[in-house]
């Protein structure tokens, strides 16, 4: 072979080098976006299991102390000490799900520095 035809076959196998590396790379960020989508939807599903457990334990209690309540329908002070519990109660659920709210804000949080450093990362340079 004469050098011509060396250059010309290693300028082909640059350009086919080159165009494997972007087809590499689209496939890359595709398949982090795939998987990101599936957690972020695997973590939203999570999340709405833990609320319906809390909301169906919230409701169950609100019941237990409506029924309580109907039972001491005739003694006034039993009927103003079930509500001071009941709000009492409110209140403590309320706060929790405040807390649920804000561990689920900083999950989101993490989740897009993760995908930031993911994204300035080398491999999803290539």
């Amino acid at each position: 072979m004469q050098q011509q035809d060396l250059q010309q076959i290693s300028s082909l196998l640059d350009k086919k080098f080159e165009e494997n590396n972007e087809l590499l790379d689209k496939k890359i960020d595709k398949k982090f976006e795939e998987n990101n989508k599936i957690l972020k939807g695997e973590i939203i599903d999570d999340i709405g299991v833990i609320f319906r457990q809390s909301f169906n334990e919230l409701e169950a209690k609100i019941d237990l102390i409506d029924e309580k309540v109907s039972l001491a329908a005739g003694k006034d002070d039993k009927i103003i000490k079930k509500q001071q519990d009941f709000d009492a109660e409110l209140a403590a659920n309320l706060g929790a799900h405040n807390r649920f709210e804000e561990k689920f804000t900083k999950n989101d949080v993490r989740i897009k520095a993760v995908e930031e450093k993911f994204k300035a990362s080398p491999v999803a340079a290539q």
